[in-house]
């Protein structure tokens, strides 16, 4: 059975849109992925905005204008369906 050398993980990515897009998600990016992983994808699995940092904060009139996410009246966000498409290509791109 000798030595079986493992792979180093292939880049599933076409090499130029790899160049586009970066090897690290930007701070939208990694704000739908925690929102994502956290399973805040409906007003009853909602993430409370005191969970989010600063910056984080920050980002979210815009995702909510772009309708990424939505806010409840209890101050929690969750992503809309178009922001959950988003989320997981985000992480898929990221992994």
């Amino acid at each position: 059975m000798g030595n079986v050398k493992q792979k180093s993980k292939q880049d599933w990515m076409d090499p130029y849109v790899r160049t586009l897009v970066g090897h690290n998600p930007d701070v939208d990016d990694m704000l739908m992925i925690k929102l994502i992983d956290a399973n805040a994808t409906a007003p009853k699995k909602a993430l409370p905005i005191s969970e989010l940092n600063q910056t984080e904060i920050k980002l979210l009139p815009k995702m909510k204008e772009h309708d990424r996410i939505k806010v409840t009246d209890d101050l929690k966000i969750y992503l809309t369906k178009i922001g959950m498409k988003i989320a997981e290509g985000a992480k898929k791109m990221y992994e």
